[in-house]
């Protein structure tokens, strides 16, 4: 179909146009200015598509607006919860408007204002400049104001047509910027409630891969993420329990409980699976989450050898005095002498065994206080004697050998009497028949602190139950027949002292035969110079 120049009416002039201009010339600089808004709408949905940024959509946005529509100046303002409020400004337009009277324009369409009707918009009314106005709308949702200003040439249809669709295409950007912002802000939120959460959070996707784990989740199980392989937490999981799967996790939803070793301690975990699935029933995501059952554990021991001991250990001494106590009136007063000094006794250890108890439930409590100082040297002076009065009939030597710098300690001088004691009583309860020997020793170690060992000679610890003799009511006499005084809770209790403080006890054999305890505890003067 064949066309001539008659079936264009071109409206309007041009830009650079002149009045000589024949009609041939003026349509193609009208063709030219098609081509040149399709080039800026083009070139803008390029742009936004990568929604790099309120602040740079923004930015984009006033600089294309000003240069389609041939201006000099230009502001944006953009929406907030009191109105609009001016966010970037070109070659300082901003400065010419009334930005009050650029609030209550009505901007649900674009439009323009020549010559005198465009003096409402500006601070000085007689300045000439010409205002284009053209809104950011996000459906019914306001976001911005652009405002476009120039001289001499005024505004057309055609300029306010090419302001809006550029406009147009950064309303969907900036809402886009916006909702992925309130998206992330979002998931940081959550992010960081999960990174700081108290229990362990581990979520799957439907193949079993990690999604996330938080930090505690790796604490608790020994898991570094880095390093990890294809397998992820999943196959962590499945490296101590092989019936670890996504299948059976999610067909129990019972909790689950696990071992992990975190250095020098051992952590017992409870896992607990929640599936999520899909529209067609399949898993979507498996979210673990973990909380460490160690001190729980723990404290239904302690109330299991706890009543153990009651039903054992008390048993012994309160039989004893039952007896003396039927049998006080039926001897003679030699027999009757007997009696009262085997009552004394087995109400001596009574009450030694109720205060340690007693002392022992304080230092679990946790609420004593750390602070203090305590000397080596005082509890070599008066040790002895206290030993002496509780085993009257035993024969025992204390070995000294304590370091000049190695004496003076950051401990509370009450829990470092009762650490030592706990440690010199069972090296002398423990000590081969005779006289039982005993070495207390002191040093500094490199690292400014103050190491205690004692030493003696006695028949030492089964290799098997190295690992149990810290924990609270164990002893060798495991079932508590009462053949061992005591009640297994002397060594529980300087760990809980050493822990406190911020120090450590270990134990390793002595050559040929006997037991080492090592002590490690923080120095009162860290200078190492004697106090």
């Amino acid at each position: 179909m064949s066309s001539s120049l008659d079936d264009f009416s071109a409206i309007g002039l041009p830009r650079g146009a002149t009045v000589g201009d024949t009609d041939y010339e003026r349509v193609g600089l009208h063709l030219l200015e098609t081509l040149d808004a399709l080039t800026a709408v083009y070139e803008s949905a390029e742009f936004f598509a990568d929604i790099p940024g309120e602040a740079a959509i923004t930015a984009y946005a006033l600089g294309r607006c000003v240069a389609a529509a041939n201006g000099l100046v230009g502001a944006l303002l953009l929406d907030g919860d009191r109105g609009l409020e001016l966010h970037c400004s070109h070659n300082d337009g901003a400065a010419l408007l009334d930005i009050d009277a650029v609030r209550q324009q009505d901007s649900t369409h674009a439009v323009f204002y020549n010559g005198e009707k465009a003096a409402p918009w500006l601070v000085d009314r007689d300045a000439g400049w010409n205002v284009l106005m053209a809104p950011i709308r996000a459906g019914s949702r306001g976001l911005g104001l652009v405002v476009v200003l120039r001289q001499l040439l005024p505004f057309s249809t055609l300029d306010t047509n090419l302001v809006a669709a550029v406009c147009s295409q950064a309303a969907i950007a900036l809402s886009s910027a916006i909702h992925y912002r309130d998206v992330e802000l979002e998931r940081a939120r959550l992010r960081s409630l999960i990174d700081n959460h108290s229990q362990g959070i581990v979520v799957l996707d439907h193949e079993g891969a990690t999604v996330l784990c938080n930090p505690e989740a790796c604490q608790l199980c020994s898991y570094d993420a880095a390093a990890a392989g294809p397998g992820g937490f999943l196959a962590h999981l499945a490296s101590r329990d092989p019936g670890m799967t996504m299948a059976s996790l999610a067909g129990d939803s019972t909790e689950r409980e696990l071992e992990f070793d975190t250095g020098d301690d051992r952590h017992i975990v409870g896992i607990h699976a929640n599936a999520i699935h899909g529209q067609d029933g399949a898993i979507a995501t498996m979210i673990l989450t973990l909380r460490d059952l160690t001190r729980i554990r723990r404290e239904e021991r302690l109330k299991r050898d706890f009543l153990s001991l009651i039903s054992h250990k008390f048993r012994t001494p309160i039989t004893a005095l039952c007896c003396a106590i039927r049998l006080f009136t039926e001897v003679d007063e030699a027999e009757r002498a007997e009696l009262v000094e085997e009552t004394t006794r087995r109400t001596d250890e009574l009450t030694a065994l109720v205060d340690r108890l007693l002392y022992f439930s304080e230092l679990l409590d946790g609420s004593w206080s750390a602070r203090g100082e305590g000397d080596l040297c005082r509890l070599r002076d008066e040790l002895p004697d206290q030993l002496a009065r509780r085993y009257p009939g035993r024969s025992f030597e204390i070995e000294w050998d304590l370091a000049a710098d190695a004496t003076a300690l950051q401990v509370p001088a009450a829990r470092l009497r009762a650490a030592l004691d706990n440690l010199v009583d069972n090296a002398i309860k423990f000590g081969p028949p005779g006289c039982a020997w005993v070495r207390v020793s002191s040093r500094r170690t490199a690292g400014g602190e103050v190491q205690i060992e004692v030493e003696d000679r006695g028949p030492g610890i089964p290799a098997h139950e190295h690992e149990q003799i810290f924990r609270s009511f164990y002893q060798h006499d495991e079932d508590f027949t009462g053949s061992v005084e005591g009640a297994g809770i002397g060594l529980g209790i300087v760990q809980e002292i050493a822990t406190r403080v911020g120090g450590s006890v270990c134990y390793r054999d002595a050559r040929p035969h006997g037991a080492i305890f090592t002590l490690t505890l923080p120095a009162s003067d860290p200078t190492g110079k004697q106090s």
